[in-house]
């Protein structure tokens, strides 16, 4: 049987630019690095990069009259980086123990001119992003040094790229994942219902941190388990790359909202009766209604 399987190519992302171009205020800010590691991660990612910091800077202006709000977006976007800085220390470790007391002379390195890109970006936040880029190319630089001058070797190489693409890809998942409540039914984003999420008393979540540094939010995460737990009520939230589910439960209610590109589901549950409403892309809501327990209904379909 043939595979009609269509493999998608990759598309190079070279000097993004804002979606508020034209819109707005932008800056530019150029970039130079001198590492291959990076700039092959950079080469299919900036776009996507700048995006995600980009939301960040969205929510920060929508929430700007509420300085404790803007504070708590802020504290989650250190954190955030912090989580960057301690997978680079652990790099930098991993680079200096082999050659610890040895006099080694390196080669100099040409790094080509395409090395570079031009960010065009409306809110400061991208800073963030431009200093976070740069302790990666240094920290790169050395290691890629270390492998031309025959220091380290091919596995070696390969084993240093794999740990720094999770440094990136990690803050920009991180970011994703944190805003996916922005998220429209149907996938596309809007900085209001992120915004609208926050002012209901919710904080951007961390999903999926790695183990060794998971010290670095376990305050925060406490805290905002706290924030969003009482003695009647608790509210967990699980979230996924395209997935979303949330469960706020009480002593007579449990309430599930599950949430995807294509569609939210809500449950509400309570001793005598159950809701079920379901929303898909395209379509209108379909609600199914049961009523008290021992007695049963046929469900009502509102088709599109």
């Amino acid at each position: 049987m043939a595979n009609n399987k269509v493999t998608r190519k990759r598309e190079a992302q070279l000097n993004p630019t804002t979606r508020l171009v034209d819109k707005v205020v932008t800056m530019k800010l150029p970039v130079s690095y001198e590492s291959t590691i990076l700039h092959e991660y950079l080469t299919y990612s900036q776009g996507t990069m700048l995006a995600m910091f980009e939301r960040l800077g969205g929510l920060l202006r929508m929430l700007s009259k509420d300085a404790k709000l803007t504070e708590s977006v802020r504290v989650w976007q250190t954190l955030n980086l912090d989580i960057c800085k301690k997978q680079l220390s652990e790099i930098t470790t991993r680079r200096e123990m082999p050659v610890m007391g040895m006099d080694i002379e390196l080669p100099e390195i040409n790094t080509p001119d395409s090395y570079k890109v031009d960010f065009i970006a409306s809110h400061p936040i991208a800073h963030d992003m431009v200093k976070l880029i740069k302790s990666v190319s240094d920290e790169l630089r050395e290691n890629e040094a270390l492998y031309m001058g025959g220091v380290i070797d091919d596995s070696d190489y390969e084993s240093l790229k794999a740990q720094a693409v999770k440094v990136l890809s990690g803050v920009v998942d991180r970011i994703a994942k944190a805003t996916f409540p922005g998220k429209r039914d149907g996938g596309g984003y809007s900085p209001e219902l992120l915004a609208k999420y926050i002012r209901n008393g919710n904080r951007l979540e961390f999903a999926d941190v790695p183990p060794n540094v998971r010290d670095i939010i376990s305050e925060y995460a406490q805290a905002t388990n706290q924030a969003e737990s009482s003695p009647d009520t608790q509210k967990v939230i699980e979230s996924g790359p395209d997935t979303q589910k949330v469960v706020e439960s009480s002593p007579d209610t449990q309430k599930v909202i599950e949430s995807s590109p294509d569609t939210q589901k809500v449950i509400e549950s309570s001793p005598d009766k159950q809701k079920v409403v379901e929303e898909p892309k395209t379509k209108k809501a379909v609600v199914k209604k049961s009523s008290a327990k021992g007695k049963s209904e046929t469900p009502k379909v509102e088709a599109a």
